[in-house]
């Protein structure tokens, strides 16, 4: 991922940040959707793990939640990095580290190499 994310930067010629772990938020707007999505994506994860687990709970149900969690929230934060911060390329780092994501997804999860690390 981090090789895809250097590749990425020489491509584009995207400046590195000081830290990718902290919230790089636009603007205000770009704030409170972030949270608020969050918040609802939490809350429907722990819902549909409930739902899981009552009906012949798996690994995968709770590793395709998470996984659409996760895309949502780097498209959303994608597109407001596209939308709203003109000068900067930051979208296509977003875009490169899930697509990384989603690949290493597909490729695990068939050889079940996912259920055995994390259970």
């Amino acid at each position: 991922m981090i090789s895809t994310q250097f590749i990425v930067r020489k491509i584009f010629k995207i400046e590195k940040k000081k830290s990718s772990l902290s919230y790089n938020f636009v603007n205000e707007t770009h704030k409170k959707v972030d949270l608020s999505l969050r918040f609802v994506g939490l809350i429907s994860l722990i819902a549909f793990n409930m739902y899981s687990y009552e009906n012949g709970y798996t690994f995968t149900h709770f590793t395709v939640g998470l996984l659409l969690f996760l895309i949502i929230l780097d498209l959303e934060n994608a597109y407001f990095h596209w939308k709203f911060a003109h000068e900067s390329k930051q979208y296509f780092l977003i875009l490169s580290g899930t697509a990384m994501v989603i690949i290493i997804y597909i490729l695990l999860l068939p050889v079940g190499l996912m259920e055995r690390f994390f259970l």
